[in-house]
Order: C-alpha cells, then sequence, then structure tokens
C-alpha cells in the first residue's frame, strides 16, 4: 500500500461519525478490515497491531478532533484538502493570508481577485498593477494544478504552499504554518532594543541577512513583500509594531485595514 493510500484511509476513518466521539479499542477492531493492516507499510502496521492488542493507548479525543479540522497539506508535495482554505476549519497561516484575496470562496485566485484585493487595502492604482503582475506571474505556474501553464495566470488557494521562495525569514514552514519561534527570533536579530518594532531600514538588513547564493527570483521577492508590508503598515514614525508585522503573515491585518469582516474559523 502506498503512502498516499495509507493516508487517504486514515482520513477515511478520521471523517467516519462513529469516530468523532472518540476512538475507541473496540472501534478499531471492528474496522480491521477496513484498515486492512495485512497491507500497510511494516511501521504503520505494527502501530496498528499494538493499538488492537490494547498494548498503547488509543488516540486522544482532542488529537483526532484536531486533525479533523485541519486544512493543512500532508506534506509540501501535497495540495491542501479541498479548496485549501475552510472557514469552518483550522487553516494555516499562509491559507488565512492568501484566502483574503479569493472574493469569492472558490479557492481560486483570478488576476481581478488580487488587484481588486490590492485597492481595498488602500494601495494605489500603479502598485496595484504591479502587485499583480509580479505574484500572478511569478507564482501562476507553482501555484497551479498540472505541468501546463494556466493560460489566464490563476492561484489555487491549495497549493499555496509552493509559493514559498528562497531568501525569506523562514516564517512560514514548507506546508504554510507560521513559525512563531523563528519570527521571533529574525525580528530580535535584526530590530534595536527593546525588539518591539522595525523600521524600514532594519528590515532592508533583515534581507541581506537572509540572501540565499543566487537566489535571484527569492531576491526580488522578498525585497517586494517587504516594502509592500512597510507600505500596508505605514507607520506614522517609520516603526512597524511586532505584533502588526506578525498579523501579515495571517493575514489578519487584511480584514482591519480594508474594514472587511473576516471568515469565522
Amino acid at each position: 500500500m502506498t503512502y498516499r493510500r495509507v493516508h487517504e484511509v486514515l482520513v477515511a476513518l478520521f471523517k467516519h461519525p462513529s469516530w468523532q466521539g472518540g476512538l475507541l479499542v473496540a472501534d478499531l477492531r471492528r474496522k480491521k478490515s477496513l484498515l486492512g493492516v495485512g497491507h500497510m507499510p511494516s511501521a504503520l502496521q505494527i502501530v496498528i497491531q499494538e493499538v488492537l492488542s490494547s498494548k498503547v493507548t488509543p488516540f486522544s479525543n482532542f488529537s483526532i478532533q484536531s486533525q479533523y479540522k485541519m486544512v493543512v497539506p500532508v506534506d509540501a508535495t501535497y495540495p491542501a484538502p479541498g479548496k485549501g482554505f475552510d472557514p469552518h476549519k483550522k487553516n494555516t497561516a499562509l491559507q488565512s493570508h492568501v484566502a483574503f484575496f479569493d472574493r469569492d470562496g472558490d479557492g481560486v485566485i483570478w488576476p481581478l481577485d488580487t488587484f481588486l484585493g490590492f485597492r481595498a487595502l488602500k494601495f494605489s492604482i500603479f502598485f496595484c498593477i504591479l502587485a499583480t503582475i509580479f505574484v500572478h506571474g511569478g507564482l501562476s505556474y507553482v501555484l497551479w494544478d498540472g505541468v501546463v501553464p494556466d493560460p489566464f495566470f490563476r492561484l489555487s488557494i491549495k497549493w499555496a504552499h509552493r509559493g514559498k521562495h528562497g531568501s525569506d525569514s523562514g516564517a512560514y514552514t514548507t506546508v504554510g504554518e507560521f513559525d512563531e519561534d523563528r519570527f521571533n527570533k529574525i525580528f530580535d536579530m535584526y530590530s534595536a532594543p527593546p525588539h518591539k518594532e522595525m523600521t524600514f531600514m532594519e528590515g532592508v538588513r533583515m534581507l541581506h541577512g537572509n540572501m540565499n547564493p543566487y537566489d535571484f527570483f527569492g531576491w526580488v521577492a522578498s525585497a517586494f513583500e517587504w516594502l509592500a508590508t512597510y507600505l500596508l503598515i505605514a507607520p506614522p514614525d517609520g516603526k512597524m509594531r511586532r505584533d502588526d508585522v506578525k498579523a501579515v503573515y495571517n493575514g489578519s491585518i487584511f480584514y482591519h485595514i480594508s474594514g472587511r469582516e473576516a471568515p469565522r474559523q
């Protein structure tokens, strides 16, 4: 049984109604035929057999419910489930970040969606056009299904994590989750004490410190993102607060600035 098949079986089990009230050893025994233990990889087979024989504690209700409520890719090579964003489940920070631009909630972001999204964030028409060309021209191919480029330069939210590029802060993991420890470390490293705020030039130093060799796309992308972040927050004193920068990563600041109601999760 392949890794993909094992994942599909486990997801199907997690979503089964009888599992949502708690996973019991008896439930596993009744589902033994569905699990197909004999055809699973040896390591997973051992775990399942141990649970069946009550040698280990079954999964807790919390872990089952957490998995059921997550909209996270299995790993960086897989798309996120469904449309890539579900307001009724727990999404990654990157999914929440890009979902702001998906105006109709269909999981697909058109160039016009991006343009209107930036306009809602109070950017000038020139910057909105520039951002739309840069984002869709640079990311459409990697954020779309298949090997054939999309003629409309659309973006698919379920592949948003593939838009993670080099020479960045590393605050996003490869599946799009927010790494707060990494964010705080980078912010503290390049900001002046007491490390509550960051100036534009401190951010430029951060960009220079994060540059990977020969990563031309990453350099340009990181510089553009930092400029957009600074213009978005537009601090009157020239200093961006840590919480405001953090709010850009999960997109929550977008709703605050635009006045749109954030989706309830």
